[in-house]
């Protein structure tokens, strides 16, 4: 009887041993059983890039007043340093609130340069309201610089914006996804694929020189370099059409 108990658990260990392998492969007792998810196959990807802009007439402009220093020629004749002039700057700042540009929205700057002779320059900037308006409010400023037998208003350098510029680079956004998703549904139809959803997107940064920012991409960012630069560089927007544009590269997937 005994022997025959013996058999018997021997019995059971070979049944429970034969119960906790799976595919030939021993699992050990009180281990949890899992089932392992074979990886993805036959998955690939499409790649393309994506291009839109919205476009809105502008509410506010920044204008920039170079005025530069005199050119001082010395004993040796060639041009020397001199300390730009204040009193001209002032001039110009006193013209500006007379024809009503609070003082406080104006500021001034004397660590500029003239990018086109490489002299020492001040600056005189300022936001307008009225950006459709603005030919006629410098003419009425050079207007007052002369009757106070001030200097020439210099040439001004502008650069429209938006309040708003989120909402219009919001819409620049949908743009270019709307063409990302057409220029990938053409390519999935020559290869014959069924294109699948989108899995990634990538903002692609705007061609930037040093004649400013291209008008390829950046948002609202690229009006914010367009302002923000030390020297005066001409902005592509106008009074009636700023421009907010953003490039992607997106990748779907296709089966």
């Amino acid at each position: 009887m005994q022997i025959k108990s013996r058999e018997m658990s021997k019995f059971l260990a070979i049944a429970l041993a034969l119960l906790f392998t799976a595919g030939g492969v021993p699992v050990a007792q009180g281990a949890q059983v899992t089932q392992d998810i074979p990886a993805e196959e036959n998955v690939h990807e499409i790649t393309v890039l994506g291009y839109g802009e919205a476009v809105s007439v502008a509410d506010t402009v920044l204008v920039r007043l170079g005025v530069p220093a005199p050119t001082y020629y010395g004993q040796t004749g060639s041009p020397e340093f001199k300390a730009v002039d204040e009193e001209n700057m002032q001039f110009i700042v006193d013209a500006l609130v007379e024809n009503g540009i609070s003082a406080t929205e104006i500021t001034t700057s004397t660590n500029t340069w003239n990018i086109y002779t490489g002299a020492p320059a001040s600056e005189v900037r300022f936001i307008y309201s009225e950006p459709a308006n603005l030919t006629t409010f410098l003419t009425a400023v050079q207007e007052t610089l002369e009757e106070h037998r001030g200097p020439p208003l210099p040439a001004p350098t502008t650069t429209y914006g938006v309040e708003d510029c989120i909402e219009l680079e919001t819409e620049a956004w949908q743009v270019a996804l709307d063409n990302a998703h057409q220029r990938a549904e053409r390519v999935a139809a020559l290869i014959e694929a069924e294109l699948g959803r989108l899995v990634a997107v990538t903002e692609l940064e705007p061609t930037i020189s040093t004649y400013g920012p291209g008008s390829d991409g950046g948002g609202c960012s690229a009006l914010e370099v367009d302002s923000g630069t030390s020297m005066p560089i001409p902005s592509t927007n106008t009074a009636s059409e700023v421009k907010v544009a953003i490039r992607l590269q997106a990748s779907y997937r296709f089966e």
